[in-house]
């Protein structure tokens, strides 16, 4: 999976929200890391010093000194979007795929 979230966060920068939440989610709500933690300060770092050039639908739902801190966005599903949701789990899925390999 950290193969994947670094491809696609160098392709576009925007998606390092959705890598963020989607880290957030399977991690604080579902209890599984897909990301190792190199990969997530990765993502958190570059989320941090890209803040001010994303464009994303999603970025109104974090702070950018909530994640500077590293606060946990939300321990609770229904704070997360239902796509984002539902794409964390897929990729949870596939997570635990990789790893039965």
């Amino acid at each position: 999976m950290d193969r994947k979230c670094i491809i696609s966060i160098r392709m576009k920068k925007n998606l390092l929200v959705v890598w963020y939440l989607i880290y957030q989610y399977s991690c604080h709500v579902m209890g599984v890391k897909i990301l190792s933690d190199r990969v997530y300060r990765v993502v958190r770092s570059n989320l941090i010093w890209e803040w001010e050039d994303i464009d994303h639908a999603l970025i109104h739902l974090l702070d950018k000194e909530d994640v500077l801190c590293d606060i946990i966005f939300s321990r609770y599903a229904d704070s997360y979007p239902k796509a984002l949701v539902t794409c964390g789990n897929l990729y949870i899925k596939e997570y635990h795929s990789r790893r039965a390999l």
